[in-house]
């Protein structure tokens, strides 16, 4: 497993919309515009970004269809509509939304279909992401201590909203 402390790379979206570091000895691929994150040698799962520009901060009517709990108002309400999606009890779910780097966020883990997830959300204007890490089973500490940092450095590029 990668220390936390060796060197991280940075990634950049294609749309130039956000970058995250992660460390150097992890590999990167991009499936349907979605890059995935994960360790080749040790890791036991992978982390996924999926990106979208919300039209004046509502999704276009595709992209709702395909992705209905964009349809959420708030941060909070894209979480818990995503985690219904997922078949997640959010009878009891509480979630925090919180600034991470200039951008709203929120976040919460669960366990579903006998997999680990760790969903987060980011929206600064009208770029949202969608940070996704899934693996087989809970990730060790230092694992987590990883994602923790690549979740933590992910920065939404700020841009004018009609650019």
């Amino acid at each position: 497993m990668t220390s936390s402390k060796e060197k991280m790379q940075a990634f950049t979206s294609s749309e130039n919309w956000y970058s995250i570091n992660y460390p150097r000895m992890w590999d990167m691929e991009v499936f349907d515009n979605i890059p995935s994150f994960f360790d080749p040698i040790s890791g036991n799962g992978a982390l996924q970004i999926f990106s979208t520009r919300l039209g004046h901060n509502l999704p276009d009517e595709d992209l709702l269809n395909k992705y209905p709990f964009l349809g959420g108002k708030t941060l909070t309400d894209k979480m818990l509509l995503f985690l219904a999606e997922q078949n997640v009890n959010i009878k009891d779910i509480q979630i925090k939304e919180f600034i991470l780097n200039n951008q709203l966020a929120s976040a919460h883990e669960f366990f579903s279909e006998n997999r680990f997830f760790m969903v987060s959300m980011m929206q600064k204007k009208d770029i949202f992401l969608l940070i996704l890490y899934n693996s087989l089973k809970a990730p060790s500490d230092e694992e987590a201590a990883i994602i923790t940092e690549m979740v933590k450095s992910i920065n939404i590029i700020d841009k004018p909203e009609d650019e």
